[in-house]
């Protein structure tokens, strides 16, 4: 009668074997060193993440349509305040700090931020950043202007008087401009660029508004 063979067993060996059983009692494969404690474990985490994943898409499910800050409103509070003011000072791509001062540090174009998180609430912080055409401060507008000469300026109203127009730019530099030299004008949008909330991953926007937050 010919010998069933077991894989990583040697034919001369039965799987009714004691060699088999020593084998199977350390939760091994015998001849390839797979350890099924192992197998169960990735089993588990597979399962592990599936629950995840599925409890993610039913909050998203659950976000309003109608709210445009739904998906970002994890990043309302819980943040590093240390980690936001890194992001602010030092992140060239957002480049808070070339827009905004804080403690006498920073561009000019946009307000100044000393006090802000006493002055606005969360929800106002988060959807300046991601949304910052729905609120513009007061005094920081922005401005598109036609010339004669055909050239077209763009920037924020610094100063105007009956001769002429002072505008600033996103370099922080100063553009003044008679009045009679300007063709057309029109309201242009903030400073502030859109597109900011995609740089910044969710941590990085909690951290960030947290940071505004403490901005007393």
């Amino acid at each position: 009668m010919s010998q069933w063979r077991v894989i990583g067993i040697p034919a001369t060996r039965s799987a009714d074997s004691p060699t088999f059983f020593s084998h199977a009692s350390k939760s091994t494969v015998p001849g390839y060193g797979v350890s099924m404690t192992n197998c169960a474990k990735a089993s588990s985490a597979r399962s592990a993440t599936s629950a995840v994943a599925s409890k993610v898409e039913q909050y998203n499910r659950s976000l309003s349509a109608s709210d445009p800050l739904a998906t970002y409103r994890v990043a309302l509070a819980g943040g590093d305040p240390a980690a936001g003011g890194q992001i602010f000072r030092l992140r060239t791509d957002v480049s808070c700090i070339r827009c905004h001062t804080v403690n006498g540090t920073g561009g000019i174009v946009g307000p100044v931020l000393d006090g802000v998180g006493s002055r606005q609430n969360r929800e106002y912080l988060l959807e300046s950043i991601v949304l910052p055409n729905a609120k513009i401060a007061q005094g920081f507008e922005g401005v598109i202007l036609k010339l004669k000469d055909g050239r077209v300026l763009s920037g924020v109203v610094k100063k105007e008087t009956d001769k002429d127009l002072q505008i600033v730019d996103a370099d922080s530099h100063f553009t003044t401009v008679p009045l009679s030299d300007i063709v057309a004008r029109q309201r242009g949008q903030s400073a502030m660029p859109e597109g900011l909330a995609q740089l910044l991953t969710k941590r990085d926007l909690r951290d960030l508004v947290e940071y505004l937050a403490s901005l007393k």
